[in-house]
């Protein structure tokens, strides 16, 4: 080998150790981070893969036995008494101390059967509720339940004396809520998905939450407890929930028919579906500046302006479509308001945003759209977001919103 041969093996075989300490430092300067941290890193992974670093050296080991998160999920597992078997595991060696978050993902597990037909097996009630115990004894904080396969689950009543919960979101779970509920520290709960015994027991669960500061509501009830048709028993539209407002409340999420109850009306953001709005009055809901309705039927929209009469500081105003149930009535004629009624108190003084979305361009959407740019006086922008149009259609459409009368001098248009 040549002295020049000779110095660059080297300078090779220097780099290649520098690269290899260089590894083993940034190896070291993870494993020396502290717990806490090595934790927060850890509480975005599923509960298995956070249990499977235990593999990578001895300071890893012990590390999951003290997580303060769990994300139990049965996505990528395949057998029912493994996904039991781990869960168990794992709340059974796990050290014994306060949950900051407990989220249980359950699914339809399926297995073949001596080869000749499918067996559906899912996580049994007592164990779900075993596992609900659990995490409420160990004054969990931020809860969550929910199904990977819209199949409902139930849940034990030990979920509504949960003390120290802050934070609860079901999905796809049905609900046998006591008369009696304590949930004193939760401030945030979303009800997706859910079923219920019967709208009364909303009253029961509201009145435990005294400081609730955001609610999520897509409930129905199913009388017998093994159906899952929607809107059996009383009629939405004739329901209140009787309890006095909930103080703390500022975001809800709910259906129509909920509207018409005081434990609102302390609302600063609203988003509805409007599906059967109440027979019953409105409230009137003096903070609430942003209105969101999700889905309206061209026949309720004069209750959607009636709406409009019960916030008077309304300043964004957002209606993400209105449909027709038969394609014959899109060219039906109505008018949004009666001729001897005053025009929204929040549209003279407070309107500034409005958005329509899924514009299609038939009489009723250019109605409400021309109502409110002639009545809002103090209007900054109104955003029309239409679906697929050729380009004809969409320049007649314009051309049409363009030209009429506006409340308000500095009002921006945007059509898209």
């Amino acid at each position: 080998m040549s002295d020049q041969e000779e110095s660059e093996y080297e300078v090779i075989a220097v780099s290649k150790q520098q690269k290899s300490r260089s590894e083993v430092i940034v190896n070291d300067r993870i494993s020396s981070l502290p717990d806490s941290l090595l934790h927060h890193i850890l509480s975005f992974l599923p509960t298995r893969e956070v249990v499977a670093t235990s593999l990578l050296s001895k300071r890893w080991r012990p590390l999951w036995h003290s997580m303060p998160t769990f994300d139990f999920e049965g996505r990528g597992i395949s057998s029912l008494d493994f996904f039991i078997q781990f869960v168990d595991a794992v709340l059974l060696l796990a050290d014994w101390k306060p949950i900051e978050k407990f989220r249980l993902k359950c699914r339809t597990f399926c297995t073949l059967q001596n080869g000749l037909r499918f067996e559906y097996k899912r996580v049994p009630p007592t164990r779900i509720n075993i596992w609900i115990s659990t995490a409420i004894n160990r004054k969990v904080e931020h809860f969550e339940l929910c199904s990977d396969d819209n199949e409902y689950i139930v849940a034990a009543s030990s979920i509504f004396n949960g003390t120290t919960i802050r934070v609860l979101k079901l999905n796809w779970v049905r609900l046998d809520i006591p008369s009696s509920v304590k949930l004193p520290s939760l401030k945030v709960m979303h009800l997706v998905k859910v079923k219920l015994t019967d709208y009364e027991c909303l009253a029961n669960f509201l009145s435990g939450c005294a400081l609730l500061e955001e609610l999520v509501l897509d409930v129905s009830v199913d009388d017998d407890g093994g159906g899952e048709e929607e809107g059996e028993g009383e009629e939405e539209e004739d329901f209140t929930v009787n309890i006095e407002k909930l103080e703390h409340l500022v975001l809800a999420n709910v259906h129509s028919f909920l509207i018409n109850s005081k434990a609102l009306t302390n609302v600063t953001c609203l988003q509805l579906y409007v599906d059967k709005p109440p027979v019953r009055d409105i409230p009137i809901f003096d903070k609430l500046n942003r209105l969101e309705i999700s889905s309206v039927e061209y026949e309720h929209l004069k209750w959607v302006m009636e709406c409009l009469r019960s916030c008077p500081k309304l300043e964004i105003l957002m209606i993400n479509e209105i449909y027709v149930r038969d394609d014959s009535d899109r060219g039906r004629e109505g008018a949004l308001m009666e001729p001897t009624q005053d025009v929204p108190q929040c549209l003279l003084s407070h309107l500034k945003e409005f958005t329509l979305r899924d514009y299609d361009g038939w009489k009723w959407e250019f109605e409400i759209a021309r109502y409110i740019m002639e009545n809002a006086k103090v209007l900054r922008t109104i955003s029309i977001h239409c679906v697929y149009m050729d380009v004809d259609e969409k320049y007649k459409n314009l051309n049409m919103l363009a030209s009429c009368p506006r409340g308000s001098e500095h009002c921006s248009f945007l059509f898209d």
